[in-house]
């Protein structure tokens, strides 16, 4: 090749022998990169053919695992409650009138019997005053009938007229007296004023609320439960309840009611009485921790797991358990329904010691290798130790 250039270089002029020179450069860049390509093509084929035959090494999945957790005979429920008067009256007057006097404030305590409120009375008993005066006079006439009436002067029809109309007006009389006493308002109960509704010299129809009167020698504990545990009320043992500005009393309670109709918040009020006398250690409005305690007998020996480390199959529960091997199974188990804490309850099919997958069931198949990762410790809150 020099003496080829040599030669040329003299024959031939100078641009010539650049132009040439440039060619030369691109033919054999072309050529390199040919064999080059070939080259790669070749070994890939040798790869291809040294591996043929040779099994791959299966996928290793990570999962984690949980253990199912024994049913205890009972369980305790706490729910937060409130304490309330037992007894909340609205106390209204039975006839209509202006209010003349009031005689209490809210706050008040008042004794059974004392007065809450007077109306004007004025019109009342002029009513009354008018048919006394008919009555005495009227009682006056009979006597005198009763006289002709034995000596056969009137009729037997126009003495029992006679009667029944003495005896309408004795009614009336007592219905006058009556209202008059209507328009003093007493109390039924001892107890606070909780509200006063009306001022002095308001008008008030019969039965409108006048006065809010509360009973703070009984009361009772007012809590909400979710339908979770509400669907249990047939296995509640006991009740109790506890303040957290009381700590060393816990009160037992005793059912009342549960409201089998939920409000907006799919809740479900329940009211108990305590069954001690707690009158002098709670007070109305008082915030408490309600504590039920349900029966799980039914389903003792069994088991709960949260609901993701179960799935169906063909109409059938199973979970995957991992062996020593640390390959998954399918296991089948007996479910039934859910436990007040929203796990579900198995009632056979697993034990203790197995190994349950919590996560990633849908990319598991049968025989499948697993890597088990350790669950971060509570204590190392985000595993940032």
């Amino acid at each position: 090749i020099p003496t080829f250039w040599s030669i040329m270089t003299t024959i031939m002029p100078k641009w010539h022998v650049r132009i040439l020179h440039l060619y030369t450069k691109i033919i054999i860049t072309v050529i390199t990169m040919k064999l080059f390509s070939l080259s790669l093509l070749c070994f890939a084929l040798l790869c291809s053919c040294g591996n043929h035959g040779v099994k791959e090494k299966p996928i290793v999945k990570n999962v984690h695992i949980v253990h199912a957790e024994p049913i205890a005979g009972n369980t305790f429920r706490s729910f937060p409650g409130v304490v309330k008067a037992a007894q909340q009256i609205e106390l209204g007057f039975k006839t209509a009138g202006q209010i003349k006097q009031l005689c209490v404030d809210e706050g008040d305590y008042i004794r059974e019997g004392q007065l809450i409120a007077r109306l004007d009375d004025t019109d009342y008993q002029l009513q009354l005053a008018a048919t006394e005066s008919q009555y005495r006079q009227l009682s006056t006439e009979m006597t005198r009938l009763e006289e002709l009436h034995r000596r056969n002067n009137i009729t037997d029809n126009d003495y029992e007229k006679a009667v029944a109309g003495l005896e309408q007006l004795k009614a009336q009389l007592e219905s006058n007296r009556n209202t008059v006493n209507y328009t003093q308002l007493h109390s039924p109960i001892s107890g606070y004023i909780q509200a006063v509704h009306f001022e002095k010299a308001e008008m008030v129809n019969t039965g409108t609320a006048v006065v809010t009167l509360v009973d703070v020698n009984n009361i009772e504990i007012e809590s909400e439960l979710p339908a979770s545990v509400y669907l249990q009320k047939d296995n509640f043992i006991s009740y109790s309840c506890h303040s957290r500005l009381l700590a060393d009393n816990n009160f037992s309670l005793k059912l009342a009611s549960i409201n089998p109709k939920s409000n907006s918040n799919q809740l479900y009020r329940m009211r108990l009485f305590p069954e001690t006398d707690a009158k002098n250690a709670l007070s109305i409005g008082m915030n408490v921790e309600v504590t039920v305690e349900i029966r799980n007998g039914e389903h003792s020996g069994g088991y709960t797991l949260w609901p993701r480390s179960v799935f169906m199959q063909n109409g059938k529960s199973y979970v995957w358990v991992v062996n020593d091997r640390s390959e998954v199974k399918l296991k089948p188990v007996e479910i039934s329904g859910l436990d007040s804490k929203g796990r579900i309850i198995i009632l056979s099919g697993l034990n203790e010691t197995d190994n349950i997958v919590e996560s990633g069931l849908s990319a598991l198949d049968e025989g499948d290798v697993v890597r088990v990762i350790a669950q971060p410790a509570k204590t190392n809150v985000g595993g940032i130790l």
